[in-house]
Formats: C-alpha cells, structure tokens, sequence
C-alpha cells in the first residue's frame, strides 16, 4: 500500500424482514472500514479495532477467572 489508493469494495448486504420482501443495502467498504456518512465529496469511513486480528484477544480475559459472585462484584 505505502501512500497508494486502494479500491473499496461495495457489499450487498441482505436484511430479512418478516412478512417483507428482503431489503438489500450496498455497503462500501474501504481498508479502514465501512462509509458510515457523507458529506458531499467526502466519506467517513469507521474503524473499529476489534474486527482486526487479535482486537479481542485480551479484553476479556480476565472475566473467565472469576468463580464466586462476590468475585463477580468487583469487576
């Protein structure tokens, strides 16, 4: 990549409704994220960490340790 532009990719995305035809939205998907708004010319796409590898991987370590409610309690 070094400073070079790369493509987004538009995504249909299928949302199911009961009793409705399915809606289908195109999500466009840059290497930072989803465009999540625009501003005429301009887009915002959002990143989030935790869908990168290993964005999870210590979060929530601590949360299989504990044993008893009263544990529990001091989270």
């Amino acid at each position: 990549m070094k400073g070079a532009w790369t493509k987004a990719q538009i995504i249909d995305e299928t949302i199911h409704i009961k009793g409705q035809p399915d809606e289908h939205l195109k999500v466009t998907v840059t290497r930072h994220g989803p465009i999540v708004h625009r501003e005429g010319e301009k887009a915002y796409a959002l990143r989030w960490t935790a869908t990168e590898p290993g964005g999870l991987a210590n979060s929530y370590n601590w949360l299989g340790k504990r044993t008893t409610g009263k544990n529990s309690a001091r989270l």
